[in-house]
């Protein structure tokens, strides 16, 4: 989608300048729901897209599965070089 596009182009351009790794909140499956240069960052970030009325909004970023370990469906964190679209 256009919306990943632009996120890849920014990550490329944020890695290249500052040589940082970006943090992804990804729903496994589905999309990127937010990013940051910390993974609460990213966690911040996606609940912002995440209904409001979601128990996953109570959750902290520490609670979320890894990528590996996360089922369709679920809200993880996954540093931007590990993340294969």
């Amino acid at each position: 989608t256009t919306y990943k596009t632009t996120k890849q182009n920014k990550d490329e351009t944020m890695n290249n300048e500052t040589n940082t790794s970006i943090y992804y909140t990804v729903q496994k499956g589905y999309e990127i729901f937010g990013e940051g240069l910390t993974k609460e960052e990213a966690w911040e970030d996606a609940k912002e897209w995440i209904d409001k009325d979601s128990p996953v909004q109570e959750l902290s970023f520490e609670e979320l599965p890894s990528y590996s370990s996360a089922n369709e469906g679920e809200f993880c964190i996954v540093e931007s070089k590990e993340y294969n679209q």
